[in-house]
């Protein structure tokens, strides 16, 4: 019986290969394909650790809504784009390889010519693939630190300082010392610093 679902598997994962070639074959640069489909995790990823370390306030409500959004919008942007590769609305022309005929002295033509589109690409759709991970961080960022606002803030004595960014571990000491002395003594604290 193993032996048969072994079979079975092989042919499966080999037709699944097979129809992958015709696919990208459709669909552009491998290169381009790959960052983009990286894109669509990598941008929640880095922004769910940069979120984690800079912002005391966020919350895991506004990290699952960040990340969510970030996803979801990243792979709206790469299906749009993919899809407007397949039907011919959006060219990635080759650049020369060759230089036969190239004279060494050569005014060269400053216009873009690394995208052509119809005009009617939406404008996310012609963002280079190299910006998806960029793009998919901010979009984490905002949503996460919007959601956190909006929601219940963490209790300040039970964040680890030491998971946190340099400077935000002396801003969370500072409002544990500011919560546990009480405004009026946090100022005259205050004073007696600034006078040292």
């Amino acid at each position: 019986m193993a032996n048969k679902i072994m079979k079975c598997s092989v042919v499966v994962v080999g037709i699944v290969c097979t129809s992958f070639v015709y696919l990208i074959e459709n669909l552009g640069n491998i290169l381009q394909i790959a960052g983009s489909i990286g894109g669509v995790t990598y941008g929640a990823m880095v922004g769910l650790f940069t979120f984690g370390m800079v912002f005391p306030r966020g919350n895991s409500k506004g990290a699952l809504a960040g990340s969510i959004a970030s996803m979801l919008v990243m792979s709206w942007v790469v299906f749009g784009t993919q899809r407007a590769i397949a039907v011919g609305d959006l060219k990635h022309p080759a650049l020369p390889t060759r230089i036969d005929g190239c004279p060494s002295n050569v005014t060269i033509d400053t216009h873009d010519k690394s995208v052509h589109s119809s005009g009617q690409v939406f404008i996310l759709y012609r963002i280079s693939f190299v910006y998806y991970t960029a793009m998919g961080t901010l979009i984490m960022l905002i949503v996460g630190t919007i959601v956190s606002l909006l929601t219940e803030a963490p209790d300040i004595d039970k964040l680890n300082p030491t998971l946190f960014t340099p400077f935000m571990r002396k801003y969370i000491e500072k409002k544990r010392r500011k919560k546990a002395t009480g405004p009026v003594v946090h100022e005259l604290l205050e004073k007696i610093h600034d006078i040292d």
